[in-house]
């Protein structure tokens, strides 16, 4: 799964599209409380750990499902948990 298809709309829109509006308040503030050098890093490794924390589905699926999941990325995750884990990256 090329990440082209999936991720350009999350980088490009700074995943405003896939989290509801408090949850997406909580990513701005987590990527602007980084340093200059390090927010576009960051918005990667967030990318990265929306990826991680749906790895288990995607292996469970084929190709046209784990697409379509990506590009309406699941609303019942805990951004909290994404944050932490791009952190850790």
């Amino acid at each position: 799964l090329v990440p082209t298809l999936y991720a350009l709309r999350w980088v490009t829109l700074i995943l405003c599209q896939e989290f509801g509006l408090p949850d997406v308040l909580r990513v701005w503030d987590s990527i602007l409380s980084k340093e200059m050098h390090v927010r576009l890093r960051f918005v990667l490794h967030l990318c990265c750990a929306m990826v991680i924390n749906v790895r288990d589905q995607l292996l469970r699926h084929d190709f046209a499902e784990n697409l379509q999941m990506l590009q309406r990325y699941p609303r019942d995750i805990d951004v909290e948990d994404i944050i932490y884990s791009a952190e850790s990256l």
